[in-house]
């Protein structure tokens, strides 16, 4: 006749120390609570609340993450003469005319275009040593998008809708 149904109190499951601290870690990582809360799969809420009542945990995680930002462009900067010369003999190798005739269109017009937006990027930053060798002249030049001296200019369409 009529049906018991079990009712099963359920509670909400408790996060270890550890788990607090990688959220805090995480929120300071992210500055979100709602991708902090979907990466460690709470709620938003539990998230606001643990990095509320944590701050100095909080404050600790976003000294670490400075000091990793600095040890990490203090590396960057110790390999700054590597990567110039890595970067020396990869232009080399793009320059080279045999594998400049084995591209095709596509790939010399994309990396033309990462060259030249690269080197753009740079603009006139005193700090950077480049060597004289031509290569940035030639770039210079090939970012320039007037017309060369020896191609006609198109005439210019007239406007249907102009007033005459």
């Amino acid at each position: 006749m009529h049906e018991f149904r079990e009712v099963v109190a359920v509670s909400a499951k408790r996060l270890t120390d550890r788990q607090k601290k990688k959220i805090i870690a995480d929120y300071v990582q992210l500055q979100s609570y709602a991708r902090t809360a979907k990466l460690n799969d709470v709620a938003e809420s539990t998230v606001r609340k643990i990095v509320k009542d944590n701050p100095k945990c909080a404050d600790l995680c976003a000294l670490k993450k400075e000091q990793n930002t600095q040890d990490m462009l203090s590396y960057l900067g110790s390999k700054r003469g590597e990567a110039q010369d890595l970067l020396g003999l990869y232009l080399q190798a793009m320059a080279d005319p045999d594998k400049i005739a084995e591209a095709t269109l596509p790939q010399l017009s994309t990396a033309f275009g990462t060259i030249v937006d690269k080197f753009a990027m740079l603009g006139d930053q005193s700090g950077i040593e480049a060597p004289d060798d031509g290569l940035l002249e030639a770039l210079s030049a090939a970012a320039d998008i007037s017309p060369p001296d020896d191609v006609e200019m198109l005439p210019e369409e007239e406007d249907d809708h102009a007033e005459k």
